[in-house]
């Protein structure tokens, strides 16, 4: 079989072109093609390397309902793989020590599946859920243990009511 089947007119030059350069060439001016590399585009942007389950939890001091409690959960990161784990999440306490998270960024209810680190504060400290900082406050009455990010919690693939924290003012 002859590899130089089709002869094609450039210019008034005839040109002879192996049939596998054409080939190629309707391939890549094909319209399936283009929507080849559309769906590839849209799987493969925006959607989020981690997953967020509802997660919610008391808060209690010496065994009574802590009100008014900011908490937070930051992701950790597992691998240098994920070395993105995911939105921070944080809640606030009402009269009787129950919160329920929402991810910071994007807002959502719930929090990243996996292994965080938990901040506790009072609500009358100067705190913001966007920045990673806390500023002391003289009127603190909960121990630094439980604010300076060495609690921490695993979030379970389906989410959890009973994110519980029993404190102890001790």
């Amino acid at each position: 079989m002859d590899e130089w089947m089709l002869t094609q007119s450039i210019e008034g030059n005839n040109q002879r072109i192996p049939n596998t350069h054409i080939a190629r060439a309707s391939f890549l001016t094909s319209p399936l093609l283009v929507w080849v590399l559309v769906g590839m585009t849209i799987v493969g942007c925006d959607r989020p390397n981690y997953h967020v389950v509802p997660v919610s939890g008391a808060v209690t001091l010496d065994k009574n309902p802590l009100e008014d409690v900011h908490i937070t959960f930051q992701p950790i990161a597992q691998s240098r793989e994920n070395a993105e784990p995911g939105p921070g999440s944080w809640g606030r306490t009402d009269k009787d020590g129950r919160f329920t998270l929402e991810t910071i960024d994007p807002v959502m209810p719930g929090a990243v599946v996996g292994h965080h680190r938990v901040t506790i504060v009072q609500a009358h400290r100067s705190w913001d859920p966007n920045r990673d900082e806390i500023h002391a406050s003289d009127r603190e009455t909960l121990p630094r243990r439980y604010w300076d990010g060495s609690l921490q919690f695993e979030v379970p693939r389906d989410g959890t009511q009973q994110a519980d924290f029993d404190l102890d003012s001790r």
